[in-house]
């Protein structure tokens, strides 16, 4: 059993082998099976010149077609639009002068109108990086409390508004937080625990 499968891998291996060799040769010369070992002539060119389909061509016809007519509806949507303009101008008696005036000013709104809002897209950032900082702050200040004997934290959180130490003490795990609690006089603790 074990010559069977060393026969068979010996020759399936040098079948793939001889083949190979056979391809190999083959693109390399005109005809190695009338033994013709002349090389073959470098192409440079590619041998398959790629023709467009008839469909492909008629797809780029139509989509000219279609580009063609949208620039040509646009272009009358213009000229309506001044048409427009010039009738209104017209009927209301309003001089071009005085549109051109109107549409500056309306001009000058849009711009002033852009520059307030990014000075208010400006604020609301700020503001974002100031609240994030701010949370960065109460998230430490629970860290360093819960390290800290709960007496001394006690009174340092006296000092802090009611919103502050009520923040703080929601940051903090629940039994230290509870240990600064009954530190405090029950009136202090009603104020930072009760609901805003």
């Amino acid at each position: 059993m074990k010559s069977k499968i060393i026969y068979t891998v010996i020759f399936v291996s040098l079948f793939f082998a001889v083949s190979s060799t056979i391809i190999f040769l083959n693109t390399r010369y005109k005809n190695i099976f009338q033994f013709d070992f002349t090389p073959r002539p470098i192409n440079t060119q590619s041998r398959y010149v790629y023709v467009k389909p008839d469909f492909e061509k008629e797809r780029e016809k139509i989509l000219q077609e279609v580009r063609k007519e949208l620039l040509d509806s646009l272009k009358t949507a213009v000229d309506n639009q001044s048409e427009k303009v010039e009738s209104v101008v017209a009927s209301n008696s309003v001089s071009i002068e005085e549109y051109q005036k109107l549409k500056e000013k309306l001009n000058e709104l849009e711009v002033s109108n852009n520059k307030i809002l990014e000075k208010k897209q400006d604020e609301q950032k700020k503001e974002i990086k100031e609240d994030l900082a701010y949370q960065e702050w109460i998230k430490n200040t629970a860290k360093m409390f819960e390290s800290m004997d709960s007496q001394k934290a006690a009174k340092i959180m006296l000092k802090y508004s009611d919103n502050e130490s009520r923040q703080i003490i929601y940051k903090m795990n629940r039994k230290k937080a509870a240990e600064i609690l009954a530190e405090l006089n029950p009136e202090d603790a009603q104020k930072i625990t009760r609901p805003l």
